[in-house]
């Protein structure tokens, strides 16, 4: 039977960047299956990743340099700007199915007493196989990358336990006043907390998050304010505007009506 390309472009998920779906049609122009088959488009970009890695170059920047080149990347949900991610970089080096291994039984559906709960089985139950006609990343650069990634976990550690090397980046990050639900005026994307050395220590600010992983082609809006400024005019204005004992007054009154109307069932 012949041929239809289901779609393209995926997301990092059954659907998989990288690959098409194609229905194989029967004689009589019904599916009779579908088949996985590479996107060469896609596919060079996901060797891109791996070879940018292999050669030293990080998370961050290499979706800076993918998205600079306005290279394809995956699908991102309804109001976002399409784009790469440090976590959607991450997320290509580590998914076995580009070197050709396709991976089963890696989860549960249910539990012993047949109840829906999903869990991941243990690792021995997996079954994978190695399909050659899937694969997009050549078996020598999968493990140059692999290696590099090794390394890092165990400079990382020993780091952690005082045993001397250095984390290979910026280290782990840490959650501050405005992160949680400061947003960016020109993208919407998050705050984020970074930090400069400087020589009465280090120099606390905030941008977008956006911006700072994933690049001016995303979001332009590269503006810092420092971190005690920011906090302290929210902080001013909540103080002032939002905590007035009028103001408070106003949401306690309001939140006791719909509690009533709730008792009432009337809500």
């Amino acid at each position: 039977g012949s041929a239809r390309v289901q779609r393209s472009g995926g997301q990092l998920g059954g659907q998989v960047f990288g690959y098409d779906n194609v229905e194989i049609l029967g004689p009589s122009g019904e599916r009779a299956h579908v088949e996985r088959r590479i996107n060469e488009a896609e596919g060079a970009v996901v060797r891109e990743i791996f070879e940018l890695w292999a050669g030293g170059e990080g998370l961050k920047g290499t979706a800076k340099r993918l998205n600079a080149a306005g290279a394809p990347a995956p699908r991102v949900q309804q109001g976002r700007r399409s784009g790469w991610a440090p976590s959607s970089v991450r997320e290509v080096l580590h998914r076995p199915l580009y070197r050709g291994e396709i991976v089963w039984n890696r989860t549960k559906k249910r539990d012993a007493w047949g109840q829906k709960r999903r869990r991941t089985r243990p690792e021995a139950e997996w079954v994978s196989v190695l399909v050659e006609s899937l694969r997009i990343v050549p078996e020598a650069l999968w493990r140059a990358a692999h290696a590099r990634m090794t390394e890092r976990r165990s400079n990382y550690e020993r780091w952690k336990c005082g045993k001397g090397g250095a984390p290979d980046g910026r280290g782990v990050r840490t959650r501050y006043f405005l992160t949680g639900f400061g947003r960016c005026a020109v993208c919407g994307g998050s705050m984020q907390a970074v930090s400069r050395a400087s020589s009465a220590g280090r120099n606390f600010r905030y941008v977008c998050a956006t911006y700072w992983n994933r690049g001016a082609s995303i979001c332009p809006n590269g503006r810092m304010v420092t971190m005690a400024e920011a906090d302290g005019a929210v902080q001013q204005l909540l103080a002032t505007e939002v905590l007035r004992p009028a103001v408070v007054d106003q949401a306690l009154t309001r939140a006791l009506e719909l509690l009533r109307t709730d008792a009432d069932g009337s809500g």
